[in-house]
């Protein structure tokens, strides 16, 4: 209960959501991040971000930072659910 959450970890379930539901990567991919801030992105949440970005789920904060760590707000959590349904 009212425990706060990092952007990556958001990320990291709502790419698990998306591979439950038969989408996400397959396969050999390769998609590389442009955040000035990538390398500070954990292994297990790289997969998830690139998705999420590349399909216009989730965005970078400002000056090209993804901000991993940062907590994610309401706002984001409501933005990137509504963004998901639309897209799966």
């Amino acid at each position: 209960r009212d425990q706060e959450i990092s952007r990556q970890d958001l990320a990291t379930i709502m790419y698990r959501y998306v591979k439950q539901k038969g989408k996400g990567f397959s396969g050999s991919w390769m998609f590389l991040l442009s955040y000035v801030d990538k390398d500070d992105i954990s292994e297990y949440a790289y997969e998830p971000i690139c998705w999420l970005s590349m399909n216009e789920i989730i965005n970078g904060k400002g000056e090209n930072k993804f901000e991993p760590f940062g907590l994610a707000t309401r706002a984001e959590v409501a933005t990137l659910i509504m963004r998901l349904s639309q897209k799966i």
